[in-house]
């Protein structure tokens, strides 16, 4: 782990390195306190740094047209002057950029450039207009915005925060065009309540396309970075398998404060963020410690979020108001920063040692459980409350193998699998690997069609006696009995609640 000053022998991204984040607010630029900063930078042992930039907002005096300043920064230049005070303690600079959202002015300027609903209406929340990954925005204004930060400052990278914009359907002409070019269709109509099996095909598919959208993206932006200033890179959420190979390294996000999501899921972001990058590639988790979002956790649950993290193979990466409204989070966040910087030796590296993988499908849900549906947290839940430590395993990685290194696989209703994925499952069985799987697993293929019978019913001894599940059941329970080994297990409970069933 790189500390302040310490000397670079090999890129810094290559290094595990104590990130902290400092977010600025748009009122904040009179009241920021860099000296403050330095001291709270120092006695941490931050290495890193990422500082609010650009974006929605400007926290510099940009040139660039319609890349608005904030209102307070005045004749100041605060994130410059973060940038030189960080540099002169030897820290790794990120200049922060959210590129999601834009304002009015820039809206009527550019109204091609922004998102629209099915009917032609913008897209957008309070005040501000979402901008479409697709349109020159982020092809050519975001690069304006890169490259006149990356000639004024001596930065290492950019975080893109909210890089990969607004997960919903844009019907602008640019996604028309590009989804009719690439996909050889029409964009599907938003999801009616009652979706027939032929919308939900659809809808798929635009959700496989979007994922090689965010993967060309973050090349190109990568590609920018690079061009706009040397050994500088892209740097945002890569939890996303498929983006995470592209990257020098891994940050998943874990938002404790929406939705009373429970303390352990900041433990299931680390094992996502540590499972896709695998052993070559430090795995970051970021939390919100104060950063005056609503997301923002509580500064009583700091330490053990913390330990959370650490536990599960990655590194916190605290994000913090430029003007702290609670400064309980700092004196909560010192003990555990203080024993991390301890213990660094022995934590930077490792690898968790579980035997046991639970398998999960990438998906484009944004929930603050980071994509994982309800099986698979309940698979989750499961192990953690009998105490069994498990690693979190992403589909399209065991392709490469990665079912070799457990003794047991879990697959929490994988229902679509690829005959390859259901191949690679039936060696590690054939090898001796034990196999755990709820519900529809390898049903469909990865289209989303129905096959014939399980695609792994061979190894499960079962064979389909219908298509589609039936559910959801209230009120119902099934009989245990019969002849086979596990009806022994529950001799005293020969009833087991019901909520769905699928034909075997």
């Amino acid at each position: 782990m790189k500390g302040a000053g310490m000397a670079r022998e090999m890129p810094w991204y290559d290094q595990f390195i104590r990130f902290g984040q400092v977010v600025l607010h748009e009122a904040d630029p009179p009241h920021v306190d860099i000296e403050w900063w330095q001291e709270r930078w120092r006695e941490n042992g931050f290495g890193g740094v990422a500082l609010s930039a650009g974006g929605v907002l400007a926290f510099y005096p940009t040139e660039v047209p319609f890349h608005r300043r904030s209102r307070w920064l005045g004749e100041r230049d605060v994130f410059g002057e973060m940038v030189e005070a960080a540099k002169k303690q030897d820290l790794v600079v990120l200049a922060r950029i959210d590129p999601s959202l834009g304002h009015e002015d820039l809206y009527y300027a550019h109204a091609d450039w922004f998102m629209v609903d099915h009917n032609g209406s913008p897209r957008g929340d309070n005040g501000l207009y979402y901008t479409c990954i697709n349109s020159p925005y982020y092809r050519e204004y975001l690069p304006a915005i890169v490259r006149e930060i990356a000639e004024k400052y001596p930065v290492d990278g950019f975080l893109g925060h909210n890089w990969q914009g607004h997960r919903e359907i844009c019907y602008c002409t640019y996604c028309e065009k590009r989804y009719a070019r690439e996909a050889e269709m029409r964009l599907p109509p938003p999801m009616s309540a009652s979706a027939k099996a032929e919308e939900e095909r659809a809808h798929r598919g635009w959700q496989r396309w979007r994922r090689e959208v965010d993967e060309e993206l973050w090349s190109f932006l990568d590609r920018v970075t690079k061009e706009a200033r040397a050994n500088t890179l892209w740097v945002g959420d890569t939890t996303q398998g498929r983006v995470a190979s592209l990257a020098e390294f891994v940050v998943g996000q874990h938002e404790s404060g929406h939705g009373g999501n429970p303390l352990w899921t900041a433990g299931l972001v680390s094992r996502k963020a540590r499972g896709v990058a695998g052993r070559g590639k430090a795995a970051y988790v970021t939390i919100d410690a104060g950063s005056g979002a609503a997301g923002a956790i509580s500064p009583a649950t700091i330490p053990v979020t913390l330990a959370e993290i650490l536990a599960h193979g990655a590194w916190p990466w605290t994000s913090i108001a430029a003007v702290p409204r609670d400064r309980r989070v700092l004196k909560e966040m010192a003990p555990a920063l203080a024993w991390q910087s301890q213990q660094q030796q022995l934590l930077g590296g490792r690898m968790p040692g579980a035997t046991v993988g639970v398998v999960y499908a990438d998906t484009d849900d944004t929930s603050a459980y980071s994509g994982f549906d309800s099986h698979v947290m309940g698979a989750c839940l499961a192990l953690l409350r009998a105490r069994i430590p498990f690693d979190l395993v992403e589909l399209e990685r065991i392709q490469a193998g990665a079912l070799q290194d457990y003794q047991v696989i879990v697959l929490p209703n994988i229902s679509e699998l690829a005959d390859s994925h259901c191949q690679q499952i039936r060696s590690a069985v054939s090898s001796g690997r034990s196999l755990v799987a709820t519900f529809e697993t390898s049903r469909r293929d990865t289209s989303g069609e129905y096959r014939t019978d399980f695609g792994l019913g061979d190894v499960f001894g079962v064979t389909a006696t219908g298509h589609a599940p039936l559910g959801s059941l209230e009120n119902a329970q099934y009989q245990i009995g019969g002849d086979h080994p596990i009806v022994p297990y529950f001799a005293d409970r020969m009833v087991l609640p019901a909520v769905a069933r699928v034909g075997l």
